[in-house]
């Protein structure tokens, strides 16, 4: 297995920071929302960070699904998945209920379950656990629990497009570059090109 820091929620944080001028709050069950340009839009934040779940709520989720250890530890020890610029890159994690009420659902990811087990692409493998996905076409995200690494690949087929080595180099390097495609006021700056990392 490759050697992974360990990833906190304060690191991910520091990576969006410079969006917190538009404002943040952590809301009441601990996450982080950052960037609201449109303050008549209480529920319009461009970045989720949702917080961490408990070790009770990995058992509840690895009773139907199986989670790798890498994927594991960044629930409980980092965040429950995150959004970052409306969904450009969306990483899923354990929805506590199903509720729609605005205020409710922009404090929930989305459900990892639904990807691993009722929409997996076709070619996908066991050994490919979907974690993400980006809004631009659906591309998902997902591990390869045989060397983890991470693969991304189209939302109707496992193949892989793109690699990473890790899920920590994948992370930092996807929100950075990701970050990097927003303005100041947080608004894309090139609308119509994709903001997948392959071409």
């Amino acid at each position: 297995m490759k050697h992974q820091r360990k990833l906190s929620i304060e690191h991910i944080y520091n990576l969006v920071k410079p969006f917190s001028k538009l404002g943040e709050k952590l809301s009441e069950n601990k996450s982080y929302l950052i960037g609201n340009p449109y303050k008549d839009k209480p529920y319009y934040w461009l970045i989720t960070i949702f917080s961490p779940i408990t070790e009770k709520e990995l058992q509840i989720l690895r009773e139907v699904l199986y989670i790798p250890d890498i994927y594991a530890t960044f629930l409980t020890d980092c965040c429950n998945g995150l959004d970052l610029f409306l969904g450009t890159l969306s990483l899923f994690g354990y929805r506590k209920n199903m509720k729609r009420i605005p205020s409710e659902a922009i404090q929930q990811p989305f459900n990892i379950v639904t990807s691993n087990i009722h929409e997996r692409p076709r070619n996908s493998k066991n050994e490919h656990f979907f974690f993400g996905y980006y809004n631009w076409d659906g591309s998902l995200v997902y591990i390869n629990t045989t060397d983890d690494s991470i693969c991304l690949c189209r939302k109707d087929d496992a193949a892989p497009l793109y690699t990473w080595n890790t899920f920590e180099s994948f992370l930092e390097s996807e929100i950075k570059r990701i970050c990097s495609l927003f303005n100041e006021h947080g608004e894309e700056k090139e609308p119509n090109r994709s903001t997948l990392p392959i071409g």
